[in-house]
């Protein structure tokens, strides 16, 4: 099999398809950039795919489970791992000013008792330094305060790799506890996002949201932006960064790349 990719079997139907990474770009807007309508990419956020036998891609929410219940979500989520930092090192090594990247991370990864020496492995091994590598985790893993987590996160703050909390305001974390954690990063649940131009109290939701992360001197990312008006309200609560196919749908390294160098060739141009 072919570097960058591995073959999943579904306990469903057996069926066997081969896994593509992606990276989507994640589209960051500084306060001056929302007033001046500019857009200035802060990360990146790394995908997978899973390409089936007959071409077509199979998203996350169809074969997630299907790694999780055969237990092969701990080898796919070391392999999106490191195929990001590596892209990430190579995109550096090549001149270009690359935000920093993305990575999810699944409950059962942060549970193994190897996964910062993995971390710090796939660090090594790419050459991509600690602080341009962000690892996003779920809000409902992250609250959970046991011994194998406080040891992980431990080893990762000793890494010196900064976490960023998904799907926040979904399960409630105390501000108590977010003070512990290595966090440097909220992100807003898209559910929130979407229910923002329906019902006063989603917009509310949102600018709780904004101001806690603000209060702690947190990055904070609205997720799932979809519409002008869901950026136009986010704008309004003072919201830093978003993310969204309003902005940007997922490319391929590739694609990323031309938009790396095509940033570069503007500032260089708006310098000289």
């Amino acid at each position: 099999m072919a570097a960058g990719s591995l073959a999943l079997v579904t306990d469903a139907s057996h069926q066997v398809v081969t896994c593509t990474l992606a990276l989507a770009t994640l589209l960051g807007i500084q306060p001056a950039d929302l007033r001046g309508g500019g857009l200035e990419r802060v990360l990146l956020e790394a995908l997978v795919r899973w390409q089936g036998p007959d071409g077509g891609l199979v998203y996350p929410g169809a074969f997630i489970p299907a790694a999780e219940r055969s237990g092969q979500i701990c080898e796919i989520g070391e392999q999106v791992l490191r195929a990001a930092c590596r892209q990430a090192a190579q995109w550096r090594a090549d001149g270009l000013a690359l935000p920093r990247v993305g990575v999810n991370v699944s409950p059962p990864q942060l549970l193994r008792a190897d996964f910062v020496g993995l971390v710090a492995s796939a660090l090594e091994e790419s050459g991509l330094p600690p602080d341009a590598l962000i690892l996003e985790l779920t809000e409902g893993f992250l609250i959970l305060d046991t011994r194998e987590t406080r040891r992980t996160f431990d080893g990762l703050r000793s890494l010196g790799v900064p976490l960023a909390m998904d799907d926040f305001g979904t399960k409630y974390a105390s501000l108590s506890y977010l003070k512990r954690l290595p966090v440097t990063c909220l992100k807003i649940d898209r559910s929130f996002v979407q229910d923002m131009t329906a019902e006063v109290a989603g917009r509310d939701i949102v600018g709780a949201c904004i101001a806690m992360g603000r209060s702690m001197r947190l990055e904070v990312i609205a997720e799932g932006v979809e519409t002008e008006e869901q950026l136009a309200l986010l704008e309004s609560l003072g919201c830093p960064q978003v993310q969204g196919n309003l902005l940007g749908a997922p490319r391929a390294p590739e694609q990323v790349r031309a938009l790396l160098r095509a940033r570069d060739t503007e500032v260089i141009n708006a310098a000289g």
